[in-house]
C-alpha cells in the first residue's frame, strides 16, 4: 500500500526500513523479510539493521548484506530498541559502519536523551568521515538547529526533511542552514503519508537546482 501511494505522488523508487525489527522483536528474521521483498520488486532498496541486544546476530548478517546491490546502509533506532547512543552499546557497531563505508541513519529527536543529534559528535570525533544520516533532523526545532550545524560541520553527516514537519522551519529557511547536496528526501511512511512532505517541498520557494 505504501509503495503503492508513493508512486501515485511520483515516487519510482524507495529505500525501505524493517519496520518489524523495532523493540523486542527479531531483528534478522525482519531484515530477511525485507530483503526477500526488495529482490522480488524493481523499485525498493533495503536497510539493514542494527541493535546491541541482537548485536552478534545482526553484525553477521549486515556483513553478508553489506555487497547486496539493494543494500543502502544500517538504520538504528535507539528509543524503540531500549539503548542509548551515549552510554558504549553502539561502539563496536560504529567502528564496523566507519571502516566499511557504511552510511548509517538513526532516528534523532532532541528530547529524547537516547538518540539526540548531538550524541554523533563523539563518534565523528574518532571517525570524522563517518557517514550518518540524522532522520527526522532531531524532530523539534533545536534539533534540527543541531542537525543543521553538524552537517556543515561534517563531512558526511547529512539531514532528511522530514524533520521541518515538525521543526518550525520552513524549507527556505533549513536550505540556507546547510550546504543543498546534505539534504534528503525522506517520508517516514507508514508513520506519516508523502503527501505533506512531498507538498512541503513542491510548494516551496526554492529553485529547482
Amino acid at each position: 500500500e505504501s509503495l503503492e501511494l508513493s508512486k501515485r505522488c511520483g515516487i519510482d523508487k524507495v529505500a525501505a526500513m524493517p519496520m518489524g525489527a523495532l523493540g523486542v522483536s527479531d531483528a534478522v528474521s525482519a531484515v530477511n523479510w525485507l530483503v526477500d521483498l526488495a529482490g522480488s520488486r524493481d523499485d525498493m532498496y533495503f536497510y539493514c539493521w542494527y541493535k546491541p541486544s541482537q548485536h552478534k546476530e545482526l553484525m553477521e548478517q549486515i556483513d553478508t548484506l553489506k555487497n547486496h546491490p539493494l543494500f543502502l546502509g544500517v538504520k538504528i533506532h535507539p528509543r524503540s530498541d531500549f539503548a542509548h547512543l551515549d552510554n558504549g552499546g553502539y561502539d563496536i557497531f560504529m567502528d564496523y559502519a566507519a571502516a566499511n563505508d557504511i552510511a548509517v541513519v538513526c532516528h534523532t529527536w532532541d528530547t529524547e536523551p537516547m538518540n539526540r543529534p548531538v550524541s554523533f559528535e563523539r563518534y565523528l570525533a574518532k571517525h570524522p568521515d563517518l557517514k550518518i544520516i540524522l532522520a527526522h533532523m532531531g524532530g523539534v526545532r533545536s534539533g534540527c538547529i543541531d542537525s543543521l550545524r553538524m552537517a556543515r560541520e561534517y563531512k558526511n553527516v547529512y539531514c532528511d526533511v522530514n524533520g521541518t514537519l515538525y521543526s518550525e522551519l520552513w524549507m527556505e529557511e533549513i536550505v540556507k542552514m546547510a550546504p543543498e547536496h546534505k539534504f534528503i528526501f525522506s517520508t517516514d511512511q507508514t508513520f506519516n503519508a508523502p503527501r505533506p512532505i512531498l507538498g512541503k517541498v513542491l510548494l516551496s520557494k526554492i529553485p529547482d537546482r
